[in-house]
């Protein structure tokens, strides 16, 4: 049989408590007891009361666990737990505590209202604490339930009703229990042992059982095994598994959660101090998150407000460059002030864009030191990196970018990882049997030179390379001509040149440019430069060499020839004064034995002839070869130059003196020299004397009456050599720096790209 009760000589010990308390209401009552508001005389101040029912009072069991959960409960000092202000007797015999009175409501209650999720498990991390403390003394509360847990008004989380506590591993407890079969609890709250009525199983992983129990209710709203029979509640935890929280609850509650109500007591927490450092760990991660969640926001909204700043100052200097394009260097300020204005804004804007971006890359720092794994924070940032990545490869900035890559690397998870292995794919359709070496361009000796990689034939290639500028060489069979096309393939770009028409031979001195894409303007050093911008072509052919004075002296003599002797005198290069620089010899037009200048020879460039002569020969000439020739413009003259890959000068990035007859060129005084005198100033295509000697006579978008001046001269400096530099020109301007080069449309083949 069970012993039960105090000894005697302890309650008889216990003070009177008649002429203490005065009683003032009912605040509830229970199984065991009645609670009551009192006045406690001697203090002066209102306390809660427990007394034993009055039909228990000559039960020992039930004063054995009354004055057991007095001594129990006044074993455990922490805020968290009640503290036992005085426990006595009644004259009937009736024990009694006193208690703070608690002024609040329920776990169960609270719970009823809805509540953020965070607001749950903070209640609940400080439940574990508590219940953590008295684990720490030994003691298993084996009653926890959502009703016997309160919040105070000030948010202080209660742990009540320590009656069915248990003290561990103490031989010398007032009341011995039934080994098997005593069942203590609250069904729907009990572990497995606890249900079972396995005494000796119950430990303080049987509190966490519960506490595993109350979470499952925070975060689903239901008990985990609903019901009021131990014995069903029992088969269902050793039969089945609790129905899935919802999805919206984080991982780790949920593993914490899953952890807790686990059915052998070895495979959950120990303690709830176990649980309560999870919870903390959970708390302060997920504020680490919400924290990370602001700033990846605020990096977001920055980054979006900085790209649009950048688009609309790119517009607006977009347009500011068309507007300064057509005017002439002296034209009047009020004819620029508009430009100007709207350049100002733009560089405004930039600036602005500029600090934003310098904030939202803060911010995303400091979304990393609140989550570094947070994989939206990586991916903003990868996402940023390749961009500047890209620009600064498509600027040709090795430094620039070699750190975006370095800082590309460190944020990519996995989603960049194609397009930093930089592998491209080239298609391409042609004539059949056609032999096409492909060359990459490599950087030897400052210039990009074609390195032939391998050889194909057609009709059909399919090729993986490396990312770069190359060259393709197609040699149709049966032809005398080869065909340069210069393609651009970008990191993981798959360039479809689909079909590709090659026309038939083409004179020695013809060069035939294909459709397609090419990367113009964009280069601030180039006087006149425009904004960077990929234009789209029609294939088209353009003349290997300027016009000679020989091919020009045969068009006046065929004026002459055909009676038109004035009209050949105004076509003839001429000083600005009127006089002329040739000499008219029996009908027939010859450059003098004396010439006025310096490299004057038949070999040389025609220049000193107006806009209107240039495109008078032009048409003069298409008449005579049935072929539409005239002058290139500025957009072809920029895609014979420059091939597709945006390069600086036609030989590539760098530039030296010995490669282009500009001024530095010359160790004396600068002069004009013959079309083909400097071999290194030749473009992808194979176009001579784009970079120096004279300028070409462009049209301007195909306006024929609008004309600029494109490419470097021999009076030039080196900067003027670069293939983005342009320079107005009206149609009756003389100049001995400007010459004409010839053009044609080529209507037989589609753009490439």
């Amino acid at each position: 049989m069970a012993r039960f009760g105090p000894p005697a000589h302890s309650l008889e010990a216990l003070p009177p408590g008649e002429d203490r308390y005065d009683d003032l209401a009912l605040l509830g009552e229970g199984g065991m007891g009645i609670v009551r508001r009192v006045r406690d005389r001697v203090l002066g101040r209102v306390v809660a009361m427990k007394v034993l029912r009055p039909e228990l009072v000559d039960d020992p069991e039930s004063l054995a666990r009354f004055y057991q959960e007095a001594m129990t409960h006044a074993g455990l000092q922490h805020p968290g737990i009640v503290p036992i202000y005085d426990l006595g007797r009644l004259p009937d015999g009736r024990l009694y505590l006193t208690m703070p009175e608690l002024s609040g409501q329920t776990l169960r209650r609270w719970m009823q209202e809805e509540r953020a999720q965070r607001e749950l498990i903070e209640v609940f991390g400080r439940v574990c604490e508590t219940v953590g403390f008295a684990h720490g003394h030994k003691v298993v509360h084996r009653d926890l339930k959502p009703a016997n847990l309160m919040l105070g008004d000030d948010n202080q989380v209660f742990v009540l009703d320590w009656g069915l506590a248990k003290v561990l591993h103490n031989p010398t407890g007032l009341l011995a229990e039934t080994r098997l079969g005593a069942v203590f609890g609250t069904a729907g709250y009990m572990a497995p042992e606890q249900a079972a009525g396995d005494v000796d199983q119950i430990g303080t992983y049987s509190d966490v059982y519960a506490l595993g129990c109350i979470l499952y209710e925070m975060l689903s709203g239901r008990v985990p095994f609903p019901g009021s029979d131990p014995r069903a509640i029992l088969r269902a935890m050793l039969t089945e598994a609790p129905a899935p929280l919802p999805g919206s609850v984080p991982r780790a509650l949920r593993s914490l959660c899953r952890a807790a109500l686990a059915r052998e007591p070895a495979d959950r927490p120990a303690t709830a101090s176990d649980l309560a450092r999870a919870v903390t760990a959970w708390l302060e991660a997920s504020h680490r998150e919400a924290l990370a969640k602001l700033a990846l926001q605020r990096a977001i909204t920055g980054r979006r407000q900085a790209t649009e700043l950048r688009t609309s100052a790119a517009g607006l200097r977009a347009s500011a460059a068309q507007t300064l394009s057509a005017l002439h260097p002296a034209d009047p300020i009020e004819h620029k002030r508009g430009a100007w204005s709207a350049i100002d804004r733009a560089d405004a804007m930039d600036a602005r864009a500029a600090r934003l971006e310098a904030q939202w890359l803060t911010a995303a720092s400091a979304a990393l030191a609140h989550a570094p794994d947070e994989p939206e924070v990586h991916a903003l940032l990868a996402e940023h990196h390749r961009g500047v990545m890209e620009a600064a490869e498509a600027r040709r900035d090795p430094s620039e970018a070699a750190r975006a890559e370095a800082l590309l690397r460190a944020h990519d998870r996995g989603e960049h990882a194609a397009w930093l292995q930089g592998t491209a794919w080239l298609s391409l359709e042609t004539i059949p049997g056609a032999r096409i070496g492909i060359h990459r361009h490599q950087l030897q000796d400052r210039r990009l030179v074609p390195e032939r990689i391998t050889e194909e034939f057609s009709p059909v290639i399919e090729l993986a390379l490396p990312h770069g500028s190359y060259l393709l060489e197609i040699h149709p069979p049966g032809r005398v001509s080869t065909f340069a096309v210069p393609v651009l393939l970008g990191r993981g770009q798959h360039l479809d040149l689909g079909s590709l028409p090659l026309p038939d031979d083409l004179a020695p001195d013809e060069v035939f440019i294909a459709g397609g894409p090419f990367l113009a303007g964009g280069d601030p050093v180039a006087p006149g430069a425009g904004p960077s911008q990929t234009l789209h072509l029609a294939p088209f052919v353009i003349a290997r060499y300027p016009v000679t004075h020989v091919e020009y002296i045969a068009f006046l003599d065929h004026l002459s020839a055909q009676g038109r002797t004035p009209e050949a005198f105004s076509r003839c290069p001429r000083t600005p004064h009127g006089d002329l620089l040739y000499n008219f010899v029996h009908g027939r037009f010859i450059l003098p034995k004396g010439p006025p200048g310096p490299g004057w020879r038949p070999d040389g460039p025609v220049v000193q002839i107006t806009g209107e002569d240039a495109r008078t020969y032009c048409a003069w000439y298409a008449q005579r070869t049935s072929q539409p020739w005239r002058l290139p413009t500025e957009a072809e003259w920029e895609k014979a130059a420059r091939g597709v890959d945006g390069r600086l000068y036609p030989w590539g990035d760098r530039f030296d003196a010995s490669w282009c007859a500009v001024r530095e060129h010359f160790r004396g005084r600068p002069r004009i020299g013959p079309v083909h005198a400097v071999a290194g100033d030749t473009s992808p295509y194979g176009v001579h004397g784009l970079a120096g000697n004279v300028r070409d006579l462009c049209t301007v978008d195909g306006d024929q009456a609008e004309l600029v001046a494109r490419g470097g001269s021999f009076r030039a400096p080196g900067h003027e050599a670069r293939c983005a530099a342009r320079v107005p020109i009206t149609s009756d301007d003389l100049s001995e720096e400007c010459t004409v080069r010839l053009a044609r449309s080529w209507p037989g083949g589609p753009d490439l790209g």
